[in-house]
């Protein structure tokens, strides 16, 4: 758990501890001198909790996308591929159920900010609502959301990639990119564990 305590710890690193553990419990349960000195209905038992724990935790694909729009990680290393008749499947695009997947969270999170605008059109919002209509920002989002699974220009750059916050809004001023940046650059900034928080709580305790 300290991994996901870190301070610049993201929302892929979520995902990606997750995949991390229940991978070591594969590996662990699969030695030899394990499955001779724990029964198969203890694994089992133990597999049932880390699904359930993952399932609760899970309960949207919030995370998965983040992990799929960090730069760091190519899909090809660690999306099973599809059967052939899977493969493009009614979105024209590999890996269709991710794709579908990844597509419906940032559908719903620009829904909602979106419906912000509408509400409180005098409050101060993303720059792009002041050079885009509604619906040219929605058709956008699409768009780019297909070149970047193909992995097109520009998002075919390979700068900066270890840092995804960094990465994505390098790409916010490009308006073949500027709407799918928006909403990564808001799921990489989101905070992710309290540290920060302690840091300064407690740098204010040692002034005191």
């Amino acid at each position: 758990l300290w991994s996901l305590e870190a301070a610049h710890t993201n929302t892929s690193d979520v995902f990606v501890f997750w995949l991390a553990a229940g991978a070591t419990l594969k590996a662990l349960f699969n030695q030899p001198r394990i499955k001779f000195s724990i029964t198969s209905e203890i694994t089992q038992q133990i597999m049932a909790l880390f699904n359930g724990c993952y399932g609760q935790f899970f309960n949207n694909d919030f995370y998965f996308t983040a992990f799929i729009l960090n730069p760091c990680y190519r899909m090809d290393d660690f999306l099973k591929k599809p059967s052939d008749e899977d493969q493009t499947a009614n979105t024209g695009a590999p890996y269709p159920h991710a794709f579908m997947c990844v597509k419906n969270v940032l559908k719903g999170m620009l829904h909602g900010i979106l419906q912000g605008v509408e509400d409180c059109p005098k409050q101060e919002h993303h720059w792009l609502f002041t050079i885009l209509c509604l619906r040219e920002i929605a058709q956008a989002l699409i768009q780019q959301l297909g070149s970047s699974w193909h992995n097109e220009p520009p998002f075919n750059t390979r700068a900066d990639v270890e840092n995804p916050t960094k990465w994505w809004a390098g790409l916010a001023s490009d308006t073949n990119s500027q709407v799918l940046a928006m909403l990564a650059t808001h799921i990489f900034n989101v905070l992710v564990n309290s540290m920060p928080d302690k840091c300064t709580n407690s740098h204010i305790t040692w002034f005191n």
